[in-house]
């Protein structure tokens, strides 16, 4: 995280930089990741098992810190919890799409690229509007 240097060699700027991009990029970011598919879930039952399947897979996950996997997965465990009482699905189909490791487009297949291109729009736009 912090290179060759060591935390006694930053400024308390630097630390407060450090702390606030791992809080921003670690957890906040996982917690809106799983709001957006809560919310379109939603509106669009059909993708609630889809969705929660796919914000956990290992390749949305790939190449993210074991922090931000875990935040995911307990975000989206709690989202289940409630997307159940909405949208009809037993919180144990959703709780098995979120920790199994599902091939999410062939063992849930429903049209969902609406959230797909909204993902992938903010996200973009997130880390674009940042640089």
């Amino acid at each position: 995280m912090l290179g060759d240097g060591s935390v006694s060699q930053l400024s308390a700027r630097e630390i407060e930089d450090k702390l606030s991009e791992m809080l921003n990029n670690e957890v906040i970011e996982s917690v809106l990741r799983v709001w957006r598919a809560h919310k379109y879930a939603i509106s669009h039952p059909q993708c609630d098992k889809y969705l929660i399947c796919h914000i956990n897979s290992n390749q949305s996950l790939q190449s993210k810190s074991a922090l931000k996997a875990g935040i995911t997965k307990v975000s989206s465990l709690v989202s289940s919890w409630f997307l159940s009482g909405n949208t009809g699905t037993s919180f144990l189909e959703l709780y098995n799409a979120a920790m199994e490791n599902y091939n999410c487009e062939k063992i849930f297949p429903a049209d969902c690229t609406g959230f797909n291109e909204e993902d992938m729009r903010i996200t973009t736009e997130y880390a674009h509007n940042e640089l």
